[in-house]
Formats: structure tokens, sequence, C-alpha cells
């Protein structure tokens, strides 16, 4: 059996990456009305009207606010309307 051997350098690199992909699994990736609808396969519209039952956020102030989904868990909450 051969053996490997990696450097301390190397070593923090490894560990390094492994906390960035650990980071974007558990982070929400957030996508615009537009793209979640286009995931879903319906409307903007459609979306809005059914929103409050799907995963998302408000940024911005009232009316001029975005919604933001969690397109993660987005496919799995429509499917369960």
């Amino acid at each position: 059996m051969n053996r490997i051997t990696i450097t301390r350098a190397d070593a923090r690199m490894i560990a390094e990456e492994i906390v960035k992909l650990q980071r974007e699994m558990t982070q929400p990736q957030l996508v615009p009305a537009k793209e979640a609808a286009k995931i879903l396969g319906i409307s903007v519209a459609h979306l809005r009207h059914i929103k409050d039952r799907l995963p998302y956020i408000k940024k911005g102030e009232a009316n001029q606010a975005r919604l933001l989904f969690d397109a993660t868990q987005l496919r799995q909450a429509f499917a369960n309307i």
C-alpha cells in the first residue's frame, strides 16, 4: 500500500475547501420570483398567488420589496401544495 504525505499547507487548503462546501450546503440559494417561476414551470403571477405556501423572504421596503425564494426547497414545497 502506498503512503501519501501531505504538508500542513495542503491540509489547511483541504480544510478550507471543506468549510466552504459546508457553508454552501447550509445556506439557502435565493432566487428572484422570475427564476423561481421558471424552476417550477409556472407563471410569475401564479407564483405570487401561492407564495405564502413556499419558502421565501422579502428583501426591501413594503411595496417595493423583492421576493426571494429558496431554490433548494422550492420544488419540494411546491409538490406538497
